[in-house]
């Protein structure tokens, strides 16, 4: 946890070459408690042009027991990167540029 606050400090509000600045989404410090988490986590992917998930190794042991059955707990992180998949999909008409679409 402290190395993905550590990156979230030093790349949040920084500025690439080509004038975007970075908004570094990190669930703890942007999911507010008690508000609907995959609106919050759907929102902020839809305002994003790139998304790099950072997930370690504690979230994702639980993910790889899952048998893809009814009777799977819900994993939560799982869901994240469905939603991150469903709404990054270039296949998907947001009228805007999508990643490897954008002019240098």
């Amino acid at each position: 946890k402290i190395h993905a606050t550590l990156l979230h400090e030093v790349l949040n509000n920084t500025v690439t070459p080509g004038g975007h600045r970075v908004v570094n989404y990190l669930d703890s410090q942007r999911l507010v408690k008690g508000e609907d988490w995959e609106k919050g986590f759907s929102q902020g992917l839809l305002n994003s042009l790139v998304a790099l998930p950072m997930v370690s190794h504690g979230y994702l042991a639980p993910m790889m027991e899952l048998q893809g059955s009814a009777s799977d707990p819900v994993d939560n992180v799982l869901k994240e990167l469905q939603c991150m998949h469903a709404l990054m999909d270039p296949s998907r008409k947001r009228g805007r540029d999508f990643p490897g679409e954008l002019e240098a």
